[in-house]
């Protein structure tokens, strides 16, 4: 329909607009049941391969292309093919509340004078909002994006509500400007999971990181980190080096480090918004090193100050340090302390009795002091090393879960 017929059904009201609409896609389903549908469908047009397909997306357009309304609704309106409102004005708030897009919708540089509400509408296809001027609120409540969707450079000078909202790709909010910080709650995203990601979605995450900076979002500003951080690999970030770059004068290994350092990352504290992770990464390299020290003792043929025929006696060996009987040797016990004292990082860094007693009873004692193994003394070191990051990473999560500044 061109715009002076588009504008006489409007007129008409909703019932003859759906009366209409319904036989568009019947038609539509006709076309595609007889063979006679053939078209290129991309994600944002589509293009007619027939003279059928042809003449059905002309009788299905819609065009309100520049025109101004006055007082208009289109609360559960459908509209079976590509809609355009292009430089329309709305001088009055408008409703296209439970509205169904079956096709794209334009509505680059239009402008919203009042408030203007698309709560429970669904978009099939994709929706443009390009350099949409939104003076009045708007409120963008359960509603499904489908296809591609751009708020690229959008104003909103006014409440900007987007609340209970589902992607089915990244929506673009790259440079959208918003006067009081946007209300961005509850917005998922249905693309799957995905291992190697394409090229330009870190922008796009980065520019919804934006807004939820704006709306002082925490939860959200962590998501949108880690997507970007993710959206890196297989782009910008590789996972192994490539030596066909230094023949074309490029890095070795680009991104390598952000690559795998993101991805320890993300095992290991879920980008930093988990206390779980790494709490239980703690105590299994906790347990790991305990039943090393265990073990490993079984195998020392210790010959041991208190396990002598001397050793019934409370006598101190020859540091003055290490005083017990022998039914005070628990090796499991010793294995267990010995694991926490490294793990704690801090107490692993000093000697107590204790300490000392713990490893004469694993590995024996000398007239110098307790045996200690340089294997139990790197296992120790490689505990201390693993627990303090795991006890960063937990530290970390508890001041992103609280706020802490």
């Amino acid at each position: 329909m061109n715009k002076e017929e588009s504008l006489a059904l409007l007129a008409q009201g909703k019932e003859a607009w759906n009366e209409w609409a319904q036989r568009i896609l019947a038609e539509r389903a006709e076309l595609e049941a007889t063979g006679l549908w053939e078209a290129i469908e991309g994600a944002v047009d589509i293009e007619a391969q027939n003279l059928q397909t042809h003449d059905w997306l002309q009788d299905s357009h819609v065009n309100f292309r520049g025109h101004v309304f006055e007082d208009v609704t289109f609360d559960g309106f459908v509209f079976p093919g590509y809609t355009d409102f292009f430089n329309a004005k709305f001088s009055k708030g408008v409703d296209f509340n439970n509205a169904l897009f079956k096709a794209k919708v334009v509505f680059t540089r239009a402008t919203f004078m009042d408030f203007t509400d698309f709560s429970n509408s669904t978009f099939m296809k994709a929706v443009e909002f390009s350099l949409a001027v939104f003076e009045g609120p708007i409120s963008f409540q359960h509603i499904f994006f489908h296809g591609y969707a751009s708020f690229v450079s959008v104003q909103g000078k006014s409440l900007f509500l987007m609340t209970s909202v589902k992607f089915q790709t990244l929506p673009y909010f790259l440079q959208a400007q918003f006067h009081e910080a946007p209300i961005l709650e509850d917005l998922r995203f249905f693309m799957g999971s995905k291992i190697v990601h394409e090229e330009g979605e870190a922008v796009l995450w980065r520019a919804l990181k934006r807004l939820a900076i704006q709306a002082h979002n925490h939860e959200a500003e962590q998501f949108y980190f880690a997507e970007e951080i993710k959206s890196y690999r297989g782009t910008t970030d590789a996972i192994l080096p490539d030596t066909d770059n230094l023949l074309v004068n490029k890095p070795l290994w680009p991104g390598g480090g952000r690559y795998w350092a993101g991805l320890f990352y993300e095992v290991f504290s879920d980008f930093g918004r988990s206390i779980i992770r790494p709490l239980i990464w703690w105590i299994v390299v906790m347990v790991a090193a305990a039943t090393y020290y265990n073990a490993s003792s079984a195998n020392i043929d210790r010959v041991s100050s208190y396990n002598q025929s001397t050793a019934n006696a409370t006598a101190p060996s020859a540091r003055g340090n290490i005083a017990f009987q022998v039914d005070d040797c628990h090796k499991e016990k010793a294995a267990v302390y010995l694991a926490i004292h490294n793990g704690l990082v801090f107490s692993g860094l000093g000697q107590s009795k204790k300490l000392d007693k713990s490893y004469a009873c694993l590995y024996g004692d000398e007239k110098n002091g307790p045996v200690m193994p340089d294997a139990a003394v790197y296992v120790g070191l490689i505990q201390t090393l693993l627990s303090a990051i795991f006890i960063f990473l937990l530290l970390l999560a508890v001041r992103n879960l609280f706020r802490i500044k």
